[in-house]
């Protein structure tokens, strides 16, 4: 029991230390992403690119440059701005369905 326990919390102070210094390095080993949207995203991440690209694009007409992929889910992204730093992170969950199409690179 002793050693689970130990493990357990190795990990846990392990992943919040490796959690802190990507926050701290701006995210910029995690992948540029690019979402286009079919309405406008509400969200207060900061620095974040917007373009409506008008009825021509088709169903995906709104345009969102300058997010980063921290994490995703089966049902779930999730987004943090590409100047976010950890004490003012605010992170972006988009549903990973029909409603937004989400371009890594």
């Amino acid at each position: 029991m002793t050693l689970f326990f130990t493990m357990a919390r190795y990990a846990s102070m392990a992943g919040v230390s490796n959690a802190v210094a990507a926050a701290q390095d701006h995210y910029r080993k995690s992948q540029h992403v690019v979402v286009h949207s079919r309405v406008i995203l509400q969200h207060h991440a900061q620095d974040i690119r917007y373009k409506d690209l008008g009825d021509r694009a088709g169903p995906y007409r709104y345009q969102y440059m300058g997010f980063r992929l921290i994490a995703k889910s089966p049902s779930r992204y999730y987004l943090v701005s590409k100047t976010a730093d950890y004490k003012s992170t605010k992170v972006v969950v988009l549903p990973d369905d029909d409603t937004v199409r989400v371009e890594l690179s």
